[in-house]
This record gives structure tokens, sequence and C-alpha cells, in this order.
């Protein structure tokens, strides 16, 4: 995400949540939106693949479907941001600073092929509520505990991930590669580029190297750490069998109870099905 270097003002109901300290006040109150600052009181950004722009706030709908809750607000981003493209992406955050207190700016799916960033509160137990993670600003804390912002994303500071059968560790390192090739462990700055490039990159190996509650998954574009567990297109990575969720296999051509596997050749093991 693009750092955002803009004063804002005061607002005693933003700050952090329910783990690190709060972000700076200069990351505060701006959501940065193509070539526009959008004021995250009142604005939010529109995303039309390349086209950006900001859109006044609309309350959102009562529900729990998030296409249904920002509806209103989506057809006012097509009112207020001319474009060609379809709608992708809809920003009321870009870290935990726009939030309220005890709030986190969440990564989470409106439908497919299309994103959302907004504020939740914390779970009860004080647990990240995020599907895909706490959005973040490089250089700016997380209030997520034990994370640190990582292109874009809050991960756990201190990890090790299973790259390739070789120990990354995530304090200086991270794997990547591109796409259908062994990935290594490097600099983080020659992984800087993952997700907007042809990089891929491998977040995780397992739950070790997640945030509580999340689950390591791997699919074509790399392995992410995030709650929501997608069944089709991804598999999940474990350290022993209590990893794998439980109902991993209802719909599998044998239905039981998943395992961890381990892969021969020394890279991450895998929940399999009976």
């Amino acid at each position: 995400m693009e750092v955002n270097r803009l004063a804002a003002s005061g607002d005693e109901s933003r700050g952090s949540g329910s783990g690190n300290a709060a972000p700076s006040a200069s990351a505060a109150g701006i959501i940065p939106c193509g070539n526009a600052r959008c004021s995250a009181r009142q604005e939010v950004c529109c995303g039309f693949s390349s086209d950006n722009g900001c859109a006044r706030k609309v309350p959102p709908e009562p529900g729990g479907d998030p296409a249904q809750r920002y509806q209103a607000q989506i057809a006012r981003c097509e009112q207020s941001v001319q474009s060609e493209y379809s709608f992708d992406s809809l920003r009321l955050c870009d870290d935990s600073s726009d939030c309220p207190a005890r709030h986190v700016c969440c990564h989470q799916l409106l439908w497919g092929g299309a994103s959302l960033e907004e504020c939740l509160p914390f779970e009860a137990d004080g647990s990240n509520p995020c599907d895909y993670g706490e959005s973040c600003v490089e250089g700016e804390p997380c209030v997520t505990i034990g994370t640190t912002c990582i292109l874009g994303k809050c991960m756990v500071s201190r990890a090790t991930v299973n790259c390739a059968g070789v120990e990354c560790q995530r304090d200086s390192k991270l794997c990547c590669g591109p796409p259908g090739e062994e990935p290594k462990c490097v600099e983080r700055s020659k992984c800087s580029a993952a997700g907007k490039s042809s990089l891929t990159l491998h977040e995780c190996s397992g739950p070790s190297s997640c945030p509580p509650g999340d689950h390591c998954q791997r699919s074509v574009g790399g392995s992410a750490c995030a709650r929501s567990v997608d069944i089709a297109n991804a598999v999940v990575l474990c350290e022993g069998n209590g990893d794998c969720p439980k109902d991993l296999c209802h719909f599998a051509p044998h239905p039981g109870a998943p395992s961890c596997k381990t892969d021969p050749e020394g890279g991450p093991s895998h929940c399999d099905c009976p």
C-alpha cells in the first residue's frame, strides 16, 4: 500500500485496537486513492481496475453480507468515478489508524474479483476478525498482536517459513518466486513487487507463521494466512493433524477426518482427506 505522508486532523476515536501501539497520526484519516487522497471520515476510495477516485460515504445497510451492506455505496462510487472498467475495490481504510478504537482495518471479499477494506471490531477474545488479514501502511505499526506491516499486510513478525525445504526467517527475508517455479528465500526488497507483478509470495507454511485463528493456505497465487478456508481452490498447510479444519473433507469423495501429510521433498506439510 502507498505510504501516506499527509497529516490528519486529530480524532480521539481513531487509534489502536487490541494489540500493538496505534499507528502515528501522520498516517491517520487519509486513504491514498490513485492520484487522490480521500478523507476516511467522509469519503471512501473506489477502484475500477487502474481508475481510482474518492466518493462520499454512504451509510451501510444492515445485514451480514458485505455486497448487500455496501450496495448503495458501490452505486455512489459508480456515479462519482467515471471509468470504462468494472468496479473491483472499495476501501474505507488503508490501515487501522483510520478506524475507531478497538477496531482493525480488515481486508475482506465483496465478491469474486472485488475486494473490501473496512473497519471491524476485535472479537470478544481479542482475536483478529479479518478474513484476509489486517491491511496496513509500510513503516506504520499494526494493531494485531505480534505482527508487522509487510507488503501492505500485517504478518507475524518473527515467523519461520518453510520455503521449498529451506527455513526462511521473516524478520529479514521473504519466500517468493515466479509462478510455477520453486520459491526462494531472498531479501525482502526482492519480493517487494509480489502481488503487483509476476512474483508470487509464500507468506506462510503452517499456522505458526500466521496470526492466531488464521489458516495457512496455498494456491496458484502462493500461500497466505486467512480465517476463511477456500476448500475449492486452496490447500491448507499444517504442522500437525490438529491444524486441519474438521470439515475440510466434508465434500470430498471419501469424507472423513483430515490428516496432516508430510511432503516427501521437505516442503510444507498439507492437510489431506482419506
